[in-house]
């Protein structure tokens, strides 16, 4: 890496380094999560010790541009994907134009305690699944899982293409009203981790949602699972009442 040390410059060493990390943060493989060189490789390639390194870099890890994981490595941060809470739709729109379907399957699953008791079923009775999984270019972000009551009469071969909500709609007579949601977090497990492409035990923050038409009758039984690292929530709560 001839050329981007300058030992004669007035620039102290730490700063020119600070240049060639804001540079090299640049580069799209490491925007998309790859991992920076380490303070060992990076002192070796510029030829400075590696205090050097390690100031430049604690001063960007003070800005926010890139962050270190004990075991794991130092990455760049990437921009979160903000979610406004203020008011329900269906997750799609929720989500965006920035997410796209990678993957979409319907099939009739067995059912744990949890959600056999929302949908009136005895655990190990199938009920009809939809799970999507969705991410920005290649990369999963959220993976949506529903389960729907046998009262609506879903036919078997449902494919579930285009908005979920407009399908319920226009072909079960259905409308969704009103969503009952859970918010909680917990670390993923092996399987949720190969599709969501985590490392094992990362967090994950998911969603249950209930959602109801206007007698209060469940339509949807819902749960999103999305990447912890990639998500934030915006809520905006007015105040009622008085203090």
């Amino acid at each position: 890496m001839a050329g981007i040390i300058n030992e004669h410059s007035a620039l102290p060493l730490n700063r020119q380094v600070e240049n060639y990390l804001r540079t090299l943060v640049q580069e799209e493989k490491y925007r998309k999560g790859q991992l920076l060189p380490t303070e060992i490789q990076l002192a070796e390639d510029l030829g400075v010790a590696r205090n050097t390194v390690r100031t430049a870099m604690d001063k960007l890890v003070r800005e926010g541009v890139i962050t270190r994981k004990k075991g794991v490595g130092t990455q760049v941060n990437r921009a979160p994907i903000v979610t406004d809470l203020t008011r329900w739709n269906s997750f799609s729109l929720e989500l965006g134009d920035q997410m796209h379907t990678l993957s979409r399957s319907v099939s009739y699953q067995p059912v744990d305690r949890e959600v056999g008791a929302a949908l009136g079923l005895l655990p190990g009775q199938q009920a009809l699944c939809l799970q999507r999984l969705k991410g920005i270019e290649n990369e999963p972000m959220v993976l949506l899982v529903s389960y729907f009551p046998r009262e609506l009469n879903i036919a078997p071969d449902e494919k579930f293409e285009g908005r979920l909500y407009q399908v319920l709609y226009e072909k079960y007579g259905v409308r969704p009203v009103r969503s009952c949601e859970e918010i909680g977090a917990f670390s993923a497990s092996q399987e949720l981790s190969r599709k969501l492409a985590l490392a094992r035990d990362i967090p994950v923050l998911y969603r249950k949602r209930r959602v109801l038409d206007g007698n209060g009758n469940l339509i949807e039984l819902a749960f999103a699972f999305y990447r912890a690292d990639r998500f934030v929530y915006q809520i905006d709560i007015p105040m009622e009442g008085s203090l």
